[in-house]
């Protein structure tokens, strides 16, 4: 982890990229403070951000529609980390923010997403 010593020492920012799950999270920041203490830097003064593929709907059966349809259009390879209602994708998200994430890059497909900026922020992400 080459990459979080160098923020240790440096950055101001990091973020844990996309496919990431809690554990994963919690584990990566667990090395950047352990990196941070190796440096004498205040592990508290780097934000920590994570990044998702999303796709909201008022449904989950509308959603999962909506994330086929997006990786049928080829706006997704792999698929999305978030797929449901709201209240499904915040369910999702809280372990992030209860383990000191401070900003999330939610990444929508076209479908609809207008729509979906204001499914999230009627919320928990509105809140963020």
């Amino acid at each position: 982890m080459r990459t979080l010593r160098i923020a240790a020492v440096q950055a101001d920012m990091t973020n844990f990229g996309g496919g990431i799950d809690p554990e994963m999270f919690a584990d990566k920041s667990a090395i950047l403070e352990q990196h941070c203490d190796e440096v004498g830097r205040d592990f508290s003064m780097i934000t920590r951000t994570a990044m998702f593929d999303c796709v909201v709907a008022a449904t989950e059966a509308e959603a999962n529609f909506l994330a086929d349809r997006a990786r049928h259009d080829g706006w997704v390879s792999d698929g999305f980390e978030l797929v449901g209602t709201p209240e499904m994708v915040e369910e999702r998200l809280r372990p992030f923010v209860d383990m000191g994430c401070q900003h999330m890059i939610v990444w929508l497909p076209p479908h609809r997403r207008s729509e979906a900026i204001d499914l999230l922020g009627e919320g928990l992400v509105g809140q963020m």
